[in-house]
């Protein structure tokens, strides 16, 4: 019997209409997974980063970043390796009723990088669906954190990273000689995501001393710099238009709330 993901998903209704049908889960990314034992089974609970849309959609469907929250209840673990800070997958692949065994389906994720995983489970259940913005994205450290080509908000975006980069090159630099110009990157992305979101002096400069420790592998107490830096990327959030205004984006929830 053949898998169709609008019958054998559990509160399928959440994703098929965004994505046109059954989204495409090639070049997905994994933020979390999470093993949970139960009183007579285990369950796994994967929040997977999308937006390709189904492959029976139309050709110019337009699908926006999307977090979706799937739990796969009554697990049989067979392999799960390899997860990281990057877990982009090739697919999604499920079968019903596999050969040899009593569970209703098996779960093939190969990776591209990163996590790769099989495993035998008896239920799917969409638990959550929302949107994964820019902003989000950017904090996150997200390989798809670049906007979307042609919106406004791209070149305001481009500009905001731009001058954080130069400011932790210029101003910040622990490492204390001359660096690649590309040294602190995944540094710059995390705090043009906090500058959108409007961060304080003190979150700034907290995550400058974490991110220090990180680099030279060790605290560095008292320094007089973090305050002076944070400052000044504060003074470039303010002279951007980048700042996200308005509320938090709205969640698409399943039946059974967390």
């Amino acid at each position: 019997m053949p898998f169709v993901p609008e019958q054998d998903i559990q509160d399928a209704k959440l994703i098929t209409p965004l994505f046109g049908g059954s989204p495409c889960f090639h070049d997905a990314e994994i933020l979390r997974l999470t093993l949970q034992r139960e009183k007579r089974a285990a369950s796994l609970e994967g929040v997977i980063h999308v937006f390709n849309s189904s492959h029976d959609a139309a050709a110019d469907t337009v699908v926006p970043h999307t977090l979706i929250t799937l739990r796969f209840g009554d697990i049989e673990l067979d392999r799960l390796t390899g997860f990281n800070f990057q877990n982009v997958i090739d697919d999604l692949k499920i079968e019903c009723n596999p050969q040899g065994s009593t569970k209703r389906f098996s779960v093939d994720i190969p990776g591209n990088n990163g996590c790769d995983a099989t495993f035998l489970c008896d239920t799917i259940r969409v638990v959550l669906v929302e949107p994964y913005t820019i902003e989000q994205r950017i904090s996150d450290g997200s390989v798809y954190s670049e906007p979307e080509p042609g919106k406004a908000q791209s070149l305001v975006w481009r500009d905001l990273l731009e001058r954080v980069n130069v400011v932790l090159l210029h101003d910040w630099n622990p490492i204390g000689f001359p660096v690649p110009r590309d040294e602190y990157d995944s540094y710059a992305l995390t705090i043009t995501g906090m500058l959108l979101r409007r961060c304080s002096a003190a979150e700034l400069a907290t995550y400058l001393a974490q991110s220090e420790a990180n680099i030279l592998g060790e605290i560095v107490s008292g320094s007089e710099n973090r305050p002076r830096v944070a400052a000044t990327l504060l003074d470039l959030s303010r002279r951007s238009n980048g700042g996200s205004k308005g509320g938090a984006p709205s969640r698409t929830d399943g039946s059974r709330h967390r």
